[in-house]
């Protein structure tokens, strides 16, 4: 996903054409590979049960959809779409994922330094405020 994200949020790096053409072609190769191997047959990417595999590919594969950054359309991956649903299920999911929220869509214009800044400052008060609600 670097090559969807990282060019939108650090316009500062220069990543050449050739890069992104790489990204782009190889995110296209996991997606099959996940939509048409992995979650053709069950819910999640080893079986029925949500596993840290899923929760390491949601890292990745959900900052990507249409409610945080917006940078990759899932319109042709049915299956990627009902997991992606289903990981929004989990609990602290909001919680978690307060600084995608914050920084919202980016899909037509790089987000300033500032809002980056701040998505992430908000992130870590939302994660202090759990951490302090734990008995």
């Amino acid at each position: 996903s670097i090559g969807l994200v990282a060019p939108k949020v650090r316009k500062d790096l220069n990543f050449s054409e050739d890069f992104l053409a790489t990204s782009k072609a190889n995110i296209e190769k996991a997606f099959n590979a996940i939509e048409n191997g992995w979650l053709n047959d069950s819910s999640y990417l080893v079986g029925e049960t949500m596993t840290i595999a899923d929760i390491s590919a949601y890292v990745e594969i959900g900052q990507l959809q249409s409610i945080f950054t917006n940078v990759f359309n899932f319109e042709n991956y049915p299956n990627i779409n009902r997991w992606l649903d289903d990981m929004q299920k989990v609990d602290c999911h909001d919680d978690i994922h307060a600084a995608l929220y914050e920084l919202g869509d980016i899909s037509e214009e790089a987000p300033p330094m500032e809002k980056i800044i701040n998505a992430n400052k908000k992130a870590l008060m939302v994660i202090q405020e759990k951490l302090a609600n734990i008995n």
